[in-house]
């Protein structure tokens, strides 16, 4: 057998390995629901559930323009069609079963630590790290994160694809002379991953670092793939100025650097080296406050920063590994470091830490690590059976680390209470629980935390219009119609308030005036086009109302409620021939509706006038 052959067979029993690790710490994830931001991308957003809006993915928004989340201090533009892409397909499979979506995110993720094991194999340098490194990874509990919340995918598919293109690139640059469409692949490859996440933009440092890292084969076609890199880059930032996707309010960031910004950056380095060592009490939200800028700690974390920097510098100009992966983790952290706040919003006081933003970075953590290990085993004497032990226990501790934290994402009242917890001062996560209390009736609840949510942001739309919702369902009408009048002040773009201003209003006319407004600000809100229908029908506007439904109907074809009241709509208006073709389609749809079939038979052999839409 062949040098070759046995390395490929080695490969190959490792990627299995991986495969069946990353499966085993993460199967609990199957019986996990929808959480958080899931709701609003997939089981509310209509455009993932219809392959027809798929080129709307790559002109609007990932949260769509109108209908973006505003977090007042906490809101972002973000671009990300292959996400979104994903979960159309997913939908496609799988619908509104959360089961479908974890297991492509496991697969994705699986994929990704074989990707690591194959880039960091790749280089000599970095070879004898490849395979602890890449256990590492994919059994990390800072991944969770990632994993396990769906709507975290977007690291996965940005990791995907980088590392894909680290695979060109490296082949590219170590290869003598060309035989393979290298360039065109990484091309693709970058452009894929940044519509995947706007963290790649630090793309060209990384491929700087492999490339030096690697030793080229030659300086040109280094330059070859830097300059496609950058071509990338610079393609992807001029594309969303023309498409008016701005990369958030960077100038009002640039404004709101300060000393203290940079020691409060400095000081979550520290953080998430600390969290990657100890990965116990991990949550989602968590915030760091601005230090004194005459602070002695956090100028002494700053500065200790600045020296193992220029450490790892100069041994990455030595040729040592070590130097190679904390570049690494410097320089994929670096677009989310806070240097530049990701939230200017907040940043005069706090910033905001995510343990998902290390999934990228954790490469760099994870191959550190596993020098370490490789330091230890190769070691003379009796260190190599403790060293074995050692890293095998480690990896264990981290498997079990994972399947626990897993349960973190299992629902939404698990995932709002354990935050909440944690990060009491988060205002997000105590609105969301109070909803989540509404929906088990737990009113008193609700209005409390949703109360200590608008104590520390008074003018977030969101909220008032959450806790209008509660007082509508506690039936106080006038508490809710005052909160949902100041939702609608605050975020005039916000369609909810509009909807449930006509809900409370005092007479059809006055509720239609509000659901039209509602359909203004989102076009695809098929509940206000239900409900300005039903205000129609009220007035004696059956033309008005049945546009309307066929409107919405022609945006979300699937809708029960909205073919249901377009049926209804036609039989009271004698027009019992589209009436039955309405049912029809509902019995095609739902299969056990007997209630339509019944229609149908009774609805047979009746005539009516012409039917007249305005």
């Amino acid at each position: 057998m062949s040098r070759a052959t046995r390395k490929n067979i080695r490969m190959g029993k490792q990627c299995a390995a991986l495969i069946a690790l990353v499966f085993i710490v993460y199967s609990n994830t199957f019986d996990n629901s929808f959480v958080w931001d899931d709701a609003k991308l997939i089981q509310e957003n209509i455009k993932v559930q219809y392959l027809k809006y798929i080129p709307q993915f790559f002109t609007r928004d990932y949260f769509d323009r109108a209908t973006a989340p505003s977090h007042s201090g906490l809101s972002q533009q973000y671009w990300r069609p292959l996400v979104l892409l994903s979960f159309s397909a997913d939908f496609f499979f799988w619908g509104r079963n959360p089961l479908g979506y974890h297991l492509t995110s496991i697969i994705v993720h699986a994929l990704n630590a074989i990707l690591v094991l194959t880039v960091l194999s790749m280089i000599p340098k970095t070879r004898p790290a490849a395979w602890y490194a890449s256990l590492v990874f994919a059994l990390h509990p800072l991944n969770t994160n990632a994993v396990a919340f769906i709507s975290g995918r977007t690291d996965l598919l940005a990791a995907t694809f980088f590392l894909l293109g680290c695979v060109f690139f490296l082949r590219h640059i170590t290869m003598q002379r060309s035989g393979y469409l290298t360039i065109p692949w990484l091309t693709l490859c970058l452009a894929v991953s940044l519509m995947a996440k706007e963290s790649l933009m630090a793309a060209p440092l990384l491929l700087i670092l492999l490339g030096v890292c690697a030793a080229p084969a030659s300086r040109r076609r280094f330059a070859e793939a830097l300059f496609a890199s950058l071509a990338v880059l610079a393609v992807f930032l001029l594309y969303r100025a023309i498409a008016d996707l701005p990369l958030g309010d960077w100038r009002t960031a640039l404004r709101t650097i300060s000393i203290r910004t940079i020691l409060a950056a400095a000081e979550s380095v520290i953080l998430y080296g600390r969290l990657f060592l100890l990965p116990l009490a991990l949550y989602l939200d968590r915030f760091l406050s601005l230090p004194s800028p005459m602070a002695p700690g956090a100028l002494s974390l700053a500065f200790l920063l600045l020296a193992v920097s220029l450490m790892a510098i100069r041994s990455f100009a030595r040729g040592n590994p070590q130097g190679f992966f904390f570049l690494w983790f410097a320089c994929a952290l670096l677009p989310v470091s806070n240097i530049i706040p990701i939230y200017p919003g907040i940043a005069s006081t706090q910033i905001y830490i995510g343990e998902q933003l290390l999934y990228l970075p954790s490469i760099g953590l994870s191959g550190t690590l596993a020098l370490l290990w490789r330091a230890t085993l190769n070691r003379q004497g009796n260190m190599a059976p403790l060293a074995r032990t050692a890293g095998a226990s480690v990896l264990v501790l981290f498997g079990i680390l994972t399947y626990a934290h897993n349960e973190y994402w299992q629902n939404d009242l698990t995932f709002y209470e354990q935050t909440v917890r944690r990060s009491p001062g988060s205002y997000r996560m105590l609105l969301n629980l109070g909803l989540s209390y509404a929906q088990q009736q737990r009113y008193d609840d609700a209005v409390n935390m949703i109360s200590r949510s608008l104590e520390q942001n008074p003018r977030w739309a969101i909220a008032h219009n959450g806790l209008g919702a509660v007082y509508a369902m506690m039936g106080n009408a006038d508490g809710a119609r005052r909160e949902f009048q100041r939702a609608a002040e605050l975020d005039p773009m916000l369609a909810a308030a509009h909807y449930n201003l006509g809900m409370t209003a005092a007479n059809t006319a006055e509720a239609a005036g509000h659901y039209r407004r509602a359909i203004e600000v989102s076009p695809l809100y098929t509940a206000a086009r239900i409900k300005l229908a039903a205000a129609y029908n009220a007035q004696g506007e059956t033309g008005n109302a049945l546009r309307i439904l066929n409107e919405a109907l022609a945006y979300d074809p699937r809708s029960f409620e909205a073919r249901a009241a377009l049926s209804v709509t036609y039989e009271k208006t004698g027009c019992f021939k589209e009436a039955i073709e309405q049912y029809g389609i509902i019995s095609s749809q739902y299969p056990g509706c007997t209630l339509a079939a019944e229609k149908i038979r009774v609805l047979k052999g009746k005539t009516g006038p012409p039917c007249m839409q305005e």
